[in-house]
């Protein structure tokens, strides 16, 4: 963590285009040793991609229901939170030392409350 008034170190090949070149030559070879099988939508990348023609993708924050959820292959516990605005942000919520996974026990309404 950097000291208080300092900078952190920017990190080496962390920008845009040295992640592209990183994944033009990575998921081809995934590809290759893979097995075909059925798979499911890629729902979160096309809300990101749509939210991004729109808005500008602040950060995506992911809420841990800590309990298992439904499901056929894998039991969702978890659901994205897309933080997107409108021009420059006018305050930041986060923080260096803020997680971007929120641990909370879902809550199911019940008809008496």
């Amino acid at each position: 963590m950097a000291r208080p008034g300092r900078r952190k170190q920017a990190i080496a090949n962390d920008a845009t285009d040295d992640y592209e070149a990183f994944l033009s030559k990575a998921l081809p070879a995934m590809k290759a040793v893979m097995k075909r099988g059925a798979g499911g939508e890629p729902v979160l990348a096309r809300a990101l991609s749509a939210i991004s023609q729109h808005f500008t993708l602040l950060n995506t924050l992911v809420w841990d229901k800590v309990d298992v959820g439904l499901g056929w292959r894998w039991r969702r516990s978890w659901e994205a939170i897309i933080e997107a605005f409108l021009g420059e942000p006018k305050a930041s919520y986060g923080g260096t030392d803020k997680r971007n996974a929120l641990p909370y026990p879902k809550a199911i309404p019940q008809a008496d409350e």
